[in-house]
């Protein structure tokens, strides 16, 4: 039996959608099961993404909306008949395909493409999720370009001591607290964009 191992390492921007203009701090986690492999033919490295609230534990979900829509069998499909909490359940779902991202890992150059094709530039969503991804969008990753935001993981390689260590900041705190996280990622975004709260909050008790 081949055990599946846990990544921390990827963003997950796309699982923290908000309302426009509305954007704080990350509230969601992406949990990452991967399983590597360096063939280059027949590769069997998969993908598997769920996604936390990281205050809460529960499982962020588009079926913790369907389950409340579904008759005989068959989801409803109009958007107008579901909530705003299940419109936000839709749009930051998890994911589950045959991409492969990078991660912590590296990929064969083959590979390299695979996540983004399957994952994010997919064939069209049903009329549902577009619905629901039109109304909560994404806050942009950091980064050195015009159009780059101010999202990073809060989650990243100290997996449970991040949540630890975010979980204690009080909630009317924890806007302050994150951009001067971003702040301090941003002095050295090649190093620590999936570092993880823990270590700021280390050098910056």
């Amino acid at each position: 039996m081949k055990i599946l191992e846990a990544d921390y390492q990827t963003g997950a921007n796309y699982h923290n959608r908000t309302l426009e203009g509305q954007f704080k701090y990350p509230e969601n986690m992406k949990v990452q099961l991967k399983k590597d492999s360096k063939k280059e033919k027949n590769n069997d490295a998969r993908m598997i993404e769920y996604i936390f609230n990281i205050k809460t534990g529960q499982l962020v979900s588009e079926w913790n909306a369907y389950d409340k829509h579904m008759i005989n069998g068959k989801i409803d499909s109009n958007p107008a008949d579901y909530s705003e909490d299940d419109l936000y359940q839709i749009a930051n779902t998890e994911s589950f395909n045959y991409g492969i991202p990078k991660g912590s890992h590296k990929l064969l150059k083959e590979y390299e493409k695979t996540h983004n094709k399957l994952d994010i530039s997919h064939p069209e969503d049903p009329a549902l999720r577009d619905a629901a991804t039109d109304k909560y969008v994404s806050e942009r990753d950091i980064g050195n370009s015009k159009d780059s935001g101010n999202y990073v993981n809060i989650v990243g390689a100290g997996g449970e001591k991040d949540v630890k260590a975010w979980n204690k900041i009080p909630d009317r705190e924890k806007p302050k607290k994150y951009k001067g996280f971003v702040k301090w990622v941003k002095e050295k975004n090649d190093k620590r964009q999936f570092i993880g709260f823990n270590e700021y909050m280390k050098e910056n008790k």
